[in-house]
């Protein structure tokens, strides 16, 4: 990566990049919650990530490796920054690229899908038929929906199936929000001033 990047020494030589480490970069400090300390994430810090990442996918590898904990909304805007890099999460079978084929029809690859309209946003959720494994992810397609609708994904299960299927409406969408059980969905892909990166759309 060139000297001058501004994400220069934020991803190591092995292509991770800590979340904890984005944190200390964008100047975010770390909590004390529910007795642990732990980095509060929220949709403000989208725009300060926005700034850091944005226009500096020449200055990083072509894969990158996200490690640490964090919601799927947080993971769809970083994945959204870096693009046209390919990123790849942490978990528990290792690092997981999140990558899942076009949306096409009424959706496959799941047990269930649901399109849900909620005012000007159509929610896309998601019911796995119980675990699913990495090898899978490439077989999950999304329903397809209007060119320019604003989406929020939803549904239980990894990180990765909720962060491939938000960046499945890259190129799509107007705007991405992913939905976090007591917080609300959150913007963390948008292509419109009329919808603010970050913004919380209530359950």
């Amino acid at each position: 990566m060139a000297d001058n990047s501004k994400v220069c020494g934020l991803v190591g030589p092995d292509g991770i990049l800590n979340i904890a480490a984005l944190a200390v970069a964008i100047g975010k400090e770390e909590e004390s919650i529910m007795g642990k300390m732990m980095i509060n994430w929220t949709g403000q810090d989208l725009q300060k990530i926005h700034d850091l990442l944005h226009d500096e996918s020449g200055n990083l590898p072509a894969l990158v490796k996200v490690n640490g904990p964090m919601p799927a909304w947080l993971a769809t805007a970083v994945a959204h920054e870096v693009h046209p890099m390919v990123v790849a999460l942490n978990s528990q079978q290792g690092y997981v690229e999140i990558l899942c084929q076009a949306p096409k029809a009424s959706g496959a690859g799941v047990k269930e899908w649901k399109v849900i309209q909620r005012g000007e946003w159509t929610q896309v959720e998601f019911t796995l038929e119980g675990d699913i494994s990495p090898e899978q992810l490439i077989e999950v397609v999304p329903p397809e929906l209007p060119m320019g609708s604003r989406i929020i994904v939803s549904g239980r299960g990894p990180l990765w199936v909720a962060a491939a299927v938000a960046m499945s409406y890259h190129g799509v969408a107007q705007a991405v929000a992913c939905l976090q059980p007591k917080v609300g969905a959150t913007v963390c892909i948008t292509h419109t001033k009329k919808v603010t990166l970050g913004t919380v759309i209530p359950e």
